[in-house]
């Protein structure tokens, strides 16, 4: 993320809310028939999408780790000086951390694709 662009607050605080979710698994499934020339193949997607919490962040590509005042100040984790992000300063790149070994909330969708082909 780009601090020069002035929503990056709100990327940041989408990132935080419960709703925010990563698809981290894909399963399809795929049964095809074919009969008379004729295929038909029906799919069945599975997603999983699970909401993580932001561990820390990293800036400008540094592997210091910061934490978030939910305004513009980043404090560092292990000690160190604090970063404040101001409006007309250079553009700094925030990358967020996961904790991706405890998933606060998971969700399972299913969707379908259906494909019917005649062949020759």
């Amino acid at each position: 993320m780009d601090t020069s662009d002035k929503s990056w607050q709100q990327l940041l605080n989408s990132w935080q809310d419960e709703n925010y979710k990563l698809v981290d698994l894909q399963l399809d499934v795929t049964v095809t028939v074919e009969k008379g020339g004729e295929s038909f193949a029906y799919t069945v997607t599975y997603d999983r999408a699970v909401h993580y919490a932001v561990s820390y962040y990293t800036l400008d590509n540094n592997t210091a780790q910061y934490k978030w005042d939910n305004n513009k100040t980043f404090n560092a984790v292990n000690g160190g000086s604090s970063i404040i992000i101001k409006t007309n300063e250079a553009s700094r790149k925030i990358v967020p951390h996961f904790d991706t070994a405890n998933p606060e909330s998971i969700t399972y969708t299913r969707g379908v694709k259906q494909k019917t082909t005649a062949q020759e």
